[in-house]
């Protein structure tokens, strides 16, 4: 089984404030210092210090952390198989956020600093068996809570997730939210780190992945289903966000279900 473990990374790494999917694998992090927020999908959650959240990679996600506070994380990143069917009725919606009490914290954290300790002393065995113990805690921490957040990137998350994969302007959101365009673009940025063109962007891409993956369709009704202009214009999005082609990415999980039967 994959896991990549890290324990107390410090700073932002190359994929903060990147909108990024990782299709077979699941990622747990656990916020040791620093506040901002964490995207997955249409859900946008503010987190501080001592939140959990266990996010399905196969959803676009991003973490977007604040610069006025250090940056240091606990972090899993392990292969999905047969976990996935454990915990699939647990992230209908791409996340779990848990917010822990200090003791649980505390726990957690000695986990993830067992299970590192024993991978650099090249005990896997060990490794894992810490991996399946802290996966396991966390879904005995308390029920998750409900969604605390709400500003002006919730309001332009909302219009879009509704209006998607239409096309969708900033004038058009500017009057359904009724704000200053030049407003909503400032604290849009802010708050997600990305800007209102990228986040419609990265929309039609998760609407156009699954229709890749789930249907037939030829690419071009792909690319008139998701609001792109033409295939070329989907191409090139597609392959800057997810690091391949449309039919490439296609043909991957084509290959994936056939290895399966």
């Amino acid at each position: 089984m994959k896991a990549d473990i890290r324990y107390r990374q410090i700073g932002k790494d190359a994929l903060s404030n990147v909108r990024h999917s990782h299709d077979r694998e699941l990622e747990l992090i656990q916020i040791i210092s620093g506040q901002g927020n964490v995207i997955v999908g249409e859900t946008i959650e503010a987190f501080s210090a001592g939140a959990v959240f266990l996010i399905d990679g196969a959803s676009l996600h991003y973490i977007c952390p604040e610069a006025d506070t250090p940056y240091i994380r606990n972090k899993l990143i392990i292969g999905k198989e047969t976990l996935y069917d454990l915990l699939s009725d647990r992230l209908s919606g791409g996340m779990i956020f848990w917010q822990p009490n200090l003791h649980e914290r505390e726990e957690l954290d000695e986990y993830f600093c067992r299970a590192v300790s024993a991978r650099q002393n090249g005990e896997d065995l060990l490794a894992y068996s810490e991996v399946f113990r802290l996966l396991h805690f966390c879904t005995r921490l308390s029920p998750k809570r409900t969604s605390e957040y709400r500003g002006v990137a919730a309001d332009v998350m909302d219009y879009i997730n509704e209006h998607a994969p239409n096309i969708v302007t900033l004038v058009q959101i500017a009057d359904a939210i009724h704000m200053n365009q030049y407003h909503i673009c400032r604290v849009f940025k802010k708050e997600t780190g990305m800007t209102v063109h990228s986040y419609i962007n990265s929309m039609r891409i998760s609407h156009a992945k699954q229709l890749l993956r789930t249907t037939d369709i030829p690419v071009a009704e792909v690319s008139e289903a998701t609001g792109f202009n033409g295939i070329s214009s989907l191409t090139k999005s597609f392959k800057k966000t997810v690091g391949m082609t449309p039919t490439a990415y296609r043909k991957k999980f084509s290959d994936i279900a056939e290895s399966r039967l």
